[in-house]
């Protein structure tokens, strides 16, 4: 690619040839091609002897010039122009006129990489400073958005020790555990103290993520009365392909958490009314119906004079005896929806133990009589809070049907006992009594009016209203049963 030429200063030359010595360069013709193609200096003490330049030595002999010398201006090793001296006499230029013409146009080279790299430099601060004004804005930006955010935002180094976090973060552990944190403190520190147990838990969760495992979870936080609920996410930070941190991001989900058990336990109760509606259909074709149909005949039979003597008083007996069991059905119902109606009751912190006491009082003729062994064992767990009445009535009817339906000649022994499995409280009633054919009765072991020992008296209520009031609770109940061997009840309760 031909290189244009432009003359930049000239001294002792007329302006109007400024052009012509730009004109002047056209490849191997012009005093320019040695300088600025071959990037050394060209010099001349008789312009008019040398070979070529047909152009120059006309233009030349014109102005008087006989000798010349072009050296290369260069920049970085790289010719950007050059300096020229002509003059009219010939021979003109010694040795060491070339050397110190030589030596300035190096000293000019050098001087214009000085300039240029204070150019560049100047360049790259204005833009450093630009970036870092940027980045500043950046950053505040960032963190006014984290700082807004109703998530909560952290990171850790190897050690667990806080890099960064969120003003949500810092002010919900100041509000919840009374603790400020701060850049370097442990994540689970404030916990040692009041939870080990869980402060441990979390040393497990963040050395997971830490072998490089991303960890999405809820968790549920109990503090005093309240329950939330908090959704995790956890990210290793990589380096070369080395983990150096952690980023976490969680937020608060304990209103989408609390609607979606709203929504199941509204559910839960549509699925129990209507079961309880088919029972009361049931009853109401059954147990409502048969005393109902016996009143009318023997009403019939009463105001039509249709008996008389002995077999009206018998009439009337059995008149007497059909209002009985009508009043009876009706009162057993009243008593279900009683059950139904006292969920509203205040909750209280009930023992187990002390419960079991005041049953064991209550029927201490029956247990003397029985030679009844009751053994309990709430180690793992003693109270609960909930409705001191329902749990005292579902204790007692359990422990009731444990000793009437025992064995012949084997004395009662029942063993209640509680454990914990994960946030619900299981509570177990064995018994070594006559059991039940679960295989012939599991469906009905439950039902209202469902009795499976004819031999014992009873009208079929007691765990109907055992499983009601469970269910009451929030609970619920199982059975499992082995003929002449035992049954065990297990209830569970949420506190």
């Amino acid at each position: 690619n031909e290189k244009k030429i432009s003359v930049i200063e000239g001294f002792g030359i007329r302006a109007e040839d400024f052009s012509e010595f730009a004109s002047m360069y056209s490849g191997t013709e012009g005093t320019q091609f040695h300088a600025v193609n071959l990037g050394t200096a060209y010099v001349s003490n008789n312009i008019q002897n040398e070979v070529g330049l047909t152009d120059w030595k006309k233009f030349a002999g014109e102005r008087s010039y006989n000798s010349c010398m072009i050296v290369p201006i260069k920049k970085f090793g790289k010719v950007i122009g050059t300096f020229n001296v002509y003059s009219s006499e010939a021979d003109f230029f010694s040795i060491t006129e070339i050397a110190l013409l030589e030596e300035a146009t190096s000293d000019i080279s050098f001087a214009l990489e000085i300039f240029e790299k204070e150019r560049l430099k100047a360049l790259s601060d204005e833009a450093l400073l630009q970036s870092e004004k940027l980045l500043k804005e950046s950053q505040s930006n960032l963190k006014a958005v984290i700082n807004n955010t109703d998530a909560y935002i952290y990171s850790l180094d190897t050690d667990f020790r806080y890099l960064t976090f969120n003003q949500r973060l810092a002010s919900s552990v100041k509000d919840i555990y009374g603790f400020d944190i701060k850049p370097g403190d442990i994540v689970f520190d404030f916990l040692n103290e009041t939870d080990p147990e869980e402060a441990m838990e979390w040393a497990n969760v963040y050395k997971k993520a830490l072998s490089g495992v991303i960890l999405q979870f809820e968790k549920e936080f109990r503090v005093g009365d309240q329950h939330t609920y908090t959704d995790f996410s956890i990210h290793p930070i990589l380096e070369n392909n080395t983990v150096i941190g952690l980023s976490c991001y969680a937020i608060d989900i304990t209103k989408q958490k609390l609607e979606e058990q709203y929504n199941k336990k509204i559910t839960a109760d549509l699925i129990q009314r209507n079961k309880d509606l088919e029972q009361f259909s049931y009853i109401v074709s059954h147990n409502l119906r048969a005393p109902v149909v016996n009143i009318l005949g023997l009403t019939n039979l009463l105001i039509g004079n249709v008996v008389t003597g002995k077999e009206r008083q018998m009439t009337e007996n059995h008149l007497h005896t059909a209002t009985e069991q009508l009043d009876n059905v009706i009162k057993d119902l009243n008593n279900v929806l009683v059950v139904k109606r006292e969920i509203n009751e205040k909750r209280e912190k009930v023992i187990f133990s002390e419960l079991i006491e005041n049953i064991k009082s209550s029927i201490q003729n029956v247990i003397e009589k029985e030679q009844v062994e009751i053994i309990t064992d709430f180690s793992a767990v003693d109270s609960i809070m909930t409705l001191k009445g329902h749990l005292y009535s579902i204790f007692y009817n359990l422990i009731s049907n444990s000793i009437k339906y025992s064995r012949h000649g084997v004395a009662p022994v029942i063993k209640v006992t509680s454990e914990k499995k994960g946030k619900c409280i299981v509570l177990r009633f064995k018994d070594n009594g006559i059991g039940i054919d679960l295989e012939q009765h599991r469906d009905s072991v439950f039902g209202l009016y469902k009795r499976f020992h004819f031999e014992v008296e009873g009208k079929g209520m007691g765990l109907f209203m055992t499983k009601t009031q469970v269910e009451t609770l929030g609970g619920k109940i199982s059975i499992s049963s082995e003929v002449n061997k035992g049954t065990e009840f297990c209830i569970e309760l949420e506190p």
